[in-house]
């Protein structure tokens, strides 16, 4: 290029002079007092080759730190993490997974060139030039395994410098599994040095950014970047932590786990619902059954030795299935009893009878569902005495239970109270509310309709307490109990050893007994009005006037049965 604007010049000097020959032209280079002006420069074929050559050619030392430019004090080298991703969070064995680029940027002023040789920027390997000594301290894939990609460094003429490498592997973090599926974690990037903080400065300031996240889990969040000194090897040196931030999301385990264990609770429940006999269900078999799914379930959920609330939860379902069984098991216990005293279908008899007379008397649509509702759920003098305490106290209660553990633990490390899907936001909690909400208005209609005190048409003044009444053991009636309690004895022996006779022949043989039996105790009866029976502590729930929806001691089941024990005359065996 110079030699061109030289020559341009020399042309216009020509012209200006109007010199015509070539010896017009030497005469003017001869005289002392010409003077021509040019500029030239010198062009580089590959000037970024010329300035990294120049820069790392001469005296540059690699292995000497890159000193600030008054030459005192620690290098300062600028930190950040970018398109972080996580593949996997190990609770159990706390770690995660996870793949980041580390960036670092630090000034170096022998790397400084200048702009009119090579306005750009330069572009090294690592290893030629300074580098700080930078690593992830909580890295913990062997090197074998670990895999680490380092890039070109980059040089701008001012001598900053530039160098981003990748880390890939497993990275260690102090996790509490102990609220499992509610739990969160919070854990880090632990970026540090060999260097001591006299000699390089780490800042945490080059930005954080996280892309993906793990299955099973909210989008991470970028919690902070904090900067401090490290002192436990022994050395003071700087240390960036960027911290990320992982809830899971506990749908999977709520609706794989919770949920389906609760259900098979109120499965186990039903055994409260079934009949003890002639139901054709084995009430101990429902419940046993029960039972050893709900243990297949606690063990095939269990993700860590440690005890999280997962491990609380099937413990107490467990607990309440127990329960039950042991429950039904006392219950079928006393329902041998009673059959081996001969039975109370004369009882039951009667409270069918009531009941059927209170539907079809009251004429009131709305109590008569309320009535049945009731029965349902609480039980009436139909349903086994244990069976109706089952339903009225024990079901409910389990219930309560359940809403109790959508928020506890709410402190130590089990503390679950962190988490959006606990409390009221909780599936279980609301599931549970809507049950015992169903109890509870059942409940409070039944209160409501307690003033129901009109009798039906056709049903005697005492009809409240005829179910109640036990029988003097001086009265005709008692006398005639005796005999037809051993007649049904006899005549029930006489026919089960009988293998010719249908099942349906044996009911109706039954029901024509009983019709006869009944018969004769209205003949024996005397028609004075029964006795004023003592006042009894169970009568706070008679709501609808009938027997069938109050509670009542043992001793008012059989009754009756004592009755046929006296007239069989044989021990009673428990």
């Amino acid at each position: 290029m110079g030699a061109w604007l030289s020559m341009q010049n020399v042309i216009d000097v020509v012209r200006a002079n109007d010199y015509n020959t070539t010896a017009d032209l030497q005469r003017f280079f001869d005289d002392d007092a010409a003077q021509l002006e040019t500029e030239t420069s010198c062009q580089y074929a590959d000037a970024e080759g010329h300035v990294v050559s120049d820069l790392l050619g001469g005296t540059y030392a690699a292995d000497v730190r890159a000193k600030p430019e008054s030459g005192v004090g620690p290098t300062v080298v600028r930190v950040g993490a970018r398109d972080v991703g996580i593949e996997d969070v190990d609770t159990a064995g706390g770690s995660f997974a996870a793949t980041v680029w580390i960036r670092l940027e630090w000034r170096d002023p022998r790397l400084a060139f200048d702009v009119n040789i090579y306005n750009g920027t330069l572009y090294v390997d690592s290893t030629r030039i300074w580098s700080p000594d930078v690593y992830v301290d909580n890295l913990i894939t062997p090197v074998s395994l670990v895999s680490i990609k380092v890039l070109p460094a980059s040089i701008l003429p001012d001598g900053t410098v530039r160098a981003t490498f990748k880390a890939v592997g497993d990275f260690i973090c102090d996790m509490n599994i102990a609220p499992y599926p509610y739990d969160e974690h919070e854990c880090a990037f632990e970026v540090t040095t060999a260097a001591t903080v006299d000699q390089v400065e780490l800042v945490g300031d080059l930005g954080y950014n996280i892309f993906d996240g793990p299955e099973g889990y909210l989008d991470p969040e970028e919690e902070a970047v904090v900067d401090y000194t490290d002192s436990s090897t022994g050395s003071t040196v700087g240390r960036v932590d960027f911290t990320i931030k992982f809830t899971r999301n506990p749908a999977y385990v709520v609706s794989t786990y919770v949920l389906v264990g609760w259900a098979l609770n109120m499965l186990g429940f039903l055994v409260f619902w079934v009949p003890t006999e002639g139901s054709g269900i084995d009430r101990s078999g429902l419940a046993m059954t029960t039972i050893l799914t709900a243990q297949f379930m606690m063990y095939d959920a269990k993700v860590t030795k440690e005890s999280t609330w997962l491990d609380l939860y099937f413990s107490s379902m467990i607990t309440f299935q127990l329960v039950a069984f042991v429950l039904t098991v006392h219950s079928s216990r006393m329902n041998r009893m009673a059959l081996a005293l001969g039975g109370d279908e004369t009882y039951l008899d009667k409270v069918y009878r009531r009941q059927n007379e209170l539907g079809a008397g009251s004429g009131r649509p709305f109590k008569n569902v309320v009535f049945f509702l009731f029965n349902l759920l609480y039980g009436g003098r139909d349903a086994f005495s244990v069976d109706r305490w089952a339903r009225r106290y024990f079901v409910p209660f389990f219930f309560a239970f359940q809403i109790f553990l959508s928020f506890y633990p709410w402190w130590g490390d089990g503390d679950i109270s962190g988490s959006p899907y606990t409390g009221l936001n909780s599936e279980l909690c609301q599931l549970n509310i809507f049950f015992a909400g169903v109890y509870l208005i059942v409940l409070v209609l039944g209160l409501a309709c307690r003033s129901w005190d009109d009798k039906p048409e056709g049903v005697s003044a005492n009809w409240r307490l005829s179910l109640r009444t036990p029988l003097s053991r001086d009265s005709e009636q008692y006398e005639a109990s005796q005999m037809l309690a051993a007649e049904e004895v006899a005549m029930t022996e006489a026919s089960e050893a009988s293998e010719l006779e249908t099942p349906r022949d044996r009911k109706a043989r039954r029901r024509s007994k009983r019709s006869k039996s009944e018969k004769k105790i209205r003949d024996a009866a005397v028609v004075a009005p029964p006795p004023t029976p003592p006042p009894r502590s169970d009568v706070s729930l008679s709501m609808f006037g009938c027997g069938a929806c109050v509670a009542s001691p043992a001793e008012d089941r059989f009754d009756d049965l004592h009755a046929a024990h006296d007239a069989r005359d044989t021990p009673m065996s428990l």
